[in-house]
Parts: structure tokens; sequence; C-alpha cells
């Protein structure tokens, strides 16, 4: 129950145009005139008597004399304000709601603004340290590409001795006369240090600036097979830690795929595994590993 917002004031000019205009009760469509007890709806607009409306007198005074933030409604207006009121109020905890989303979201958007700033400052930090891991990984490749790796070749300790034993394997066991003479003489040695007492057989390094000489040592590698005394002897390419690491897994899922399809040959070319053509003859690498 309320009273029409400046009640008072309304009233009081009613009464001063009563002369001029009449208002009419909209339940008993009867004059209201500045003497009678009446009350206008503060959402349709309309004047009532309190008998009419059944207000009581005391309720009326009280209407009367409050202020303009309590309002009153006819019969006819009061369920739809109630269901207005019910709406607004929704609509308060609705936007309660969503002040409440925008403190988080504005909290939120404070804190990826603190990210980002954060993000770039070391942006240049991590973008030099990736930028330098990758220059130096391809100096490295790039300091390396001529070398090749001999494995499990018997070792004295003795440089003169290894010298000997490669220009046999180059010549005899490859077949492939003057080879050595492309051989840098200077860069043969051994990696490691010497221990008579160790079972660990240190690895031949080896430069060979010819790219041809390089690749026919590769691709007849698979001879040293056949040979009684250098047949566990293993010949590569000198990577480096990240190809080896590459090498390795490329190796292993090589073992799947030759265990998985054991009908096919599967090869590594170019860090890829593909399927090779079926060998027929003994003259060429029968286990389709990478050179």
């Amino acid at each position: 129950m309320a009273a029409k917002s400046n009640c008072k004031k309304a009233r009081k000019e009613k009464r001063q145009t009563l002369s001029d205009s009449e208002e009419m009760c909209e339940e008993c469509n009867k004059e209201v005139s500045s003497d009678d007890k009446a009350l206008v709806c503060s959402l349709c607009d309309k004047w009532f008597h309190i008998k009419c409306q059944r207000v009581s007198v005391s309720d009326y005074d009280f209407l009367i004399k409050s202020d303009d933030s309590i309002q009153w409604f006819c019969k006819s207006c009061k369920g739809a304000s109630q269901k207005v009121f019910k709406m607004l109020t929704l609509v308060h905890k609705r936007q309660d709601q969503l002040e409440s989303e925008m403190k988080n979201l504005s909290k939120n958007v404070q804190e990826c603004n603190g990210n980002i700033t954060d993000l770039k400052a070391n942006l240049h930090s991590v973008v030099s340290c990736t930028v330098k891991d990758i220059l130096d990984e391809k100096h490295e490749e790039s300091a390396r590409v001529n070398n090749l790796i001999f494995f499990n070749l018997k070792d004295n300790g003795n440089i003169s001795t290894d010298k000997d034993t490669l220009k046999s394997i180059l010549e005899e066991v490859l077949g492939l006369p003057g080879a050595i003479g492309h051989v840098d003489a200077s860069s043969i040695t051994r990696l490691g240090k010497f221990d008579n007492k160790s079972v660990r057989v240190r690895p031949l390094r080896v430069r060979i600036e010819n790219r041809d000489i390089r690749g026919a040592i590769l691709r007849n590698a698979f001879r040293m097979k056949n040979n009684e005394q250098f047949s566990k002897v293993g010949i590569g390419r000198d990577l480096t830690v990240k190809q080896r690491e590459t090498n390795r897994e490329l190796r292993n899922e090589w073992a799947i795929k030759r265990k998985d399809d054991p009908n096919k040959n599967w090869g590594i070319r170019r860090d890829k595994i593909v399927e090779l053509p079926k060998v027929t003859h003994t003259d060429a690498a029968g286990d389709g590993k990478a050179n």
C-alpha cells in the first residue's frame, strides 16, 4: 500500500483546479471533489474514493502524510505492480550478478595485462635464446658435416696404427682405392682418453672433405659385415647431441615398423621412415638402416 509521489501536492493542485477540470472515481464513476478522501494510483494515474477501494481512514492519513518514496496502487493495478516489482527484483539481482562478473572480468583482464607485460619483458630474451640455440646447432652441424665416425674399431692407443687400419678398410674392405688420400690425416683422432684397462672402445673420427668419397664410404659400409676382422665395426656420420637424439627416436620407430609389418622393407632416409624396394642381391645393405 502506498501513496503516489507528490500526492499531497497533487491533491492540492486538484482542489485548486477542480472548478476547471473534474476528476472522476474510476470505481464508482462519481466526481472526486476537493473535500473527498481519495487517492490516485501510482501506476494507472486514476483517482479512487478510499471507500471504493476499501482503504481505511488511518491508512489514508498515513499515505497523505508520507513522502514520495511511498506509493499506492489500486486493486486493478496491484497484481500488475507485483509482477513488475518481481521482475525488477530479478533485474536488480541479475544486475548485481553482472556487476560481480564485471569485477571478476576486470580482475582477470588486469592479470592478463600483467602476464602480457611479463611476456613482453621476457620475449626478447626468450627469442634471443631460441635463435642462439638454433644458430649454435647449425654451426655445430656445419663443423661436423665432413666427419665420419668408425665404431668398435680395435684401439691400442696408437694413431699410426689407426691410420694403417683405416687405409686397409677403405681400400681393401670397402673397395675404394685412393680414398685414403682424401682423408685429412691430422683429423684422425680417438674420442676420449685411452685406458687399456677399459673394455670400452673409443670411436675413431676422421675428416673427409670430398663429399663423393664420404657418400661412397657410407654406401659401402655394409661390406664390413662380410669381413671377419671388421664385422663388428660400424661407420656413421658425426652427429650433434640433438641429431643423435633424433636418430635414436627414428631407430626406435623404425624397429617398431619392422616388427609390426615385417613383410615390408623399412628404412630411414633424410630423417624419415620410408618403405624401400625389397633387396634381391647380396651387394646391398640388407638391414635398411640409415647410413
